[in-house]
């Protein structure tokens, strides 16, 4: 039963280690555009392990996901500098009181 249905149990170390040394990263839209929500050091360490050599030549990012991320980017960097905006404005009005 293990064999017919082993999608439902976890994976072993080993399959882990097999998935991490031989495996294809394919990144959606939403996984990229995140990064322009994370501390600076966060997308520092994401971009150390993608350059890494061991993994070079297998990240993938298809092409509606590049198209998605591109249609979506300013929007998101907006949004981000509105929370900025309204946490800066959020300490004015804490200090005025």
């Amino acid at each position: 039963m293990k064999e017919k249905f082993s999608y439902f149990l976890p994976p072993s170390d080993q399959d882990w280690r097999e998935m991490w040394n031989k495996g294809i990263f394919v990144f959606d839209a939403n996984s990229i555009l995140n990064i322009y929500k994370y501390k600076e050091t966060a997308v520092e360490d994401i971009f150390k392990v993608l350059e890494d050599a061991k993994i070079k030549g297998r990240i993938f990012l298809p092409w509606h996901a590049a198209n998605e991320f591109f249609n979506n980017r300013l929007s998101v960097i907006n949004e981000q500098a509105k929370v900025y905006d309204d946490f800066i404005e959020c300490i004015k009005n804490f200090q005025k009181n």
